[in-house]
């Protein structure tokens, strides 16, 4: 009956005020195959809805009891109250084939102050996962994923579009701003080079050191 009420909750969100942030980043996380989707606060819980994907024959997954999300503004733990279509371990979902998807949810105590950053940690023995430094920005989990695009597209020598996007992500940098914000300028800046446009990687190299971006000195280093 629990289970249920928790798949009504998740298939139907819209009743009350939920606060969503999509695909959001980690600074550190154990299983590259799992991916947040979702995590939602709402008036209830809080929800986190995620996708694994199997990376080999006789592959599983189960989510421990003993998880938890750490509010770094409260440094708080708030605890897991259930899940949706995952086992709990040591009961496990064995995938049936290579690349097969499985999407769950997990639903924890309401949290009403989140702050940016957030840690979701699975304590256990064996095969935990976990997300540390979790961005809970949408702009700047955009950001984060274009630029990420963006630079695959470069070393593809798609110059023309990777240089497109890196100037997205120039025009509006938000306080306490990531690092694809100066990697973006250093990167529109070879590009200009590689075109032995001289002139218009100074032109950017200027930009950047016109903006608001802290710790210059870091980045400065990739201007070559």
């Amino acid at each position: 009956m629990l289970k249920l009420l928790y798949s009504f909750l998740l298939i139907f969100p819209f009743f009350g005020f939920s606060q969503d942030y999509y695909y959001p980043t980690a600074v550190e996380l154990s299983h590259p195959e799992l991916v947040i989707k979702r995590i939602s606060f709402n008036d209830k819980n809080t929800v986190v809805e995620f996708s694994v994907t199997n990376n080999v024959m006789g592959g599983w997954f189960c989510a421990d009891k003993n998880i938890y999300l750490f509010n770094k503004v409260e440094n708080k733990r708030y605890n897991l109250r259930g899940s949706d279509n995952i086992p709990n371990c040591p009961d496990k979902y064995e995938f049936k084939r290579v690349g097969e998807k499985l999407e769950f949810a997990l639903f924890f105590e309401k949290i009403e102050n989140h702050g940016e950053r957030i840690d979701l940690v699975e304590d256990c023995s064996n095969s935990c996962f976990y997300f540390r430094d979790i961005l809970l920005d949408n702009n700047k989990n955009r950001d984060i994923h274009l630029f990420e695009t963006s630079v695959i597209q470069f070393e593809a020598g798609n110059i023309n579009q990777a240089e497109a996007n890196f100037i997205k992500i120039t025009q509006n940098i938000p306080e306490n701003p990531t690092h694809v914000y100066g990697f973006a300028y250093s990167y529109l800046y070879k590009i200009s080079l590689q075109r032995e446009d001289k002139s218009k990687a100074e032109e950017w190299k200027s930009e950047f050191m016109k903006s608001n971006l802290p710790n210059k000195d870091y980045y400065l280093n990739n201007f070559n």
